[in-house]
């Protein structure tokens, strides 16, 4: 995602919500800012952005936009994307944008079903 990225600003009050209700559940957001590099004013820019829209999720910033090592590794070409790793750390989707409402919901329920009884 970046702060000049319409979509991504769109998504966020639905993004706040999911993780108001999912958080104290163990579900964790990671934000992956695209933003500028900080000579740029990326960096600021991104420190005001979540502030002032009160984002409670930590973010991830390498200053190199579309040329970091996260977006050339796990082939990111348009935002926002958004993918939904499981507990274990795997990855289950790459196209989770507007399904994390259904899809952390399974995944909660299979965490509860490994999760032995107490005395068990």
């Amino acid at each position: 995602w970046a702060t000049w990225c319409g979509p991504c600003v769109a998504e966020l009050p639905a993004m706040k919500k999911l993780y108001e209700k999912f958080h104290g559940q163990g579900v964790e957001f990671l934000g992956v800012s695209l933003d500028q590099p900080k000579d740029q004013g990326g960096l600021d820019a991104l420190k005001k952005f979540v502030k002032e829209r009160e984002i409670r999720w930590p973010q991830y910033y390498q200053g190199k936009g579309w040329e970091s090592d996260f977006s050339k590794s796990w082939g990111i070409n348009s935002i926002p994307t958004m993918f939904l790793v499981d507990q274990d750390g795997k990855l289950v989707s790459v196209e989770a944008r507007g399904k994390l409402e259904a899809l952390i919901p399974e995944l909660l329920a299979k965490k509860t079903e490994k999760t032995p009884a107490r005395g068990q």
